[in-house]
């Protein structure tokens, strides 16, 4: 079993959400469940890679209808959700496989996110609505973007060889993005946690 501080803070996130989240955000709650079973199951055995592109879909359809769902623009997913799992399919099929992560997808579910986030912050900006910034919601739709986009940096070269740079001690890059980024993360969602539990909205 290979349990790490980020598989620790993911399991101790999803219970303090369970336990501490007055205010039940299902959308929240299905990733943080997601996360801590796939960290669970990765510990025990991660050569699976059918199971983590699955778990990396997922994660992207759950992250998107919380994005849209919080914004209320629900309707762009009629077109967003099946036009990027046709793309995971044909990634997975005929383009990446099975050999090891799916690159392509995770950058292309990170460009989706990031750029929606992107034109609903500015959107808000526009309309001088800067409550929106210090809001709640802000907190908990920003938690996922430097994750997304830290592992994308990665990704978006395609090779292994970057991952085993060593930067620190023989700590490679990729351990050290990979801390990083997920520490962000769960801080911002801890954050997003506490906030809802003091009554704010």
């Amino acid at each position: 079993m290979d349990f790490t501080i980020i598989s620790y803070i993911e399991i101790l996130t999803f219970l303090v959400a369970i336990i501490f989240l007055k205010k039940r955000n299902n959308g929240l709650l299905s990733i943080l469940l997601l996360n801590a079973a796939a960290e669970t199951f990765f510990s025990f055995n991660n050569n699976l890679i059918e199971i983590t592109v699955l778990y990396c879909y997922i994660h992207f359809i759950l992250w998107f209808f919380l994005l849209f769902k919080m914004v209320n623009k629900e309707k762009a997913l009629k077109y967003i959700i099946p036009l990027y799992s046709i793309f995971c399919l044909i990634d997975f099929l005929y383009i990446e496989g099975a050999r090891s992560l799916n690159y392509y997808s995770f950058v292309l579910g990170t460009f989706i996110y990031v750029s929606n986030f992107i034109v609903f912050s500015f959107q808000n900006l526009k309309k001088e609505d800067f409550s929106f910034f210090l809001s709640n919601s802000y907190i908990i739709l920003s938690s996922p973007v430097l994750f997304f986009t830290g592992m994308s940096l990665l990704f978006a070269f395609d090779t292994s060889s970057l991952f085993h740079i060593k930067i620190i001690d023989n700590v490679s890059l990729y351990v050290i993005i990979c801390y990083f980024v997920n520490i962000i993360y769960y801080f911002l969602i801890n954050c997003y946690i506490y906030r809802e539990n003091r009554g704010y909205v």
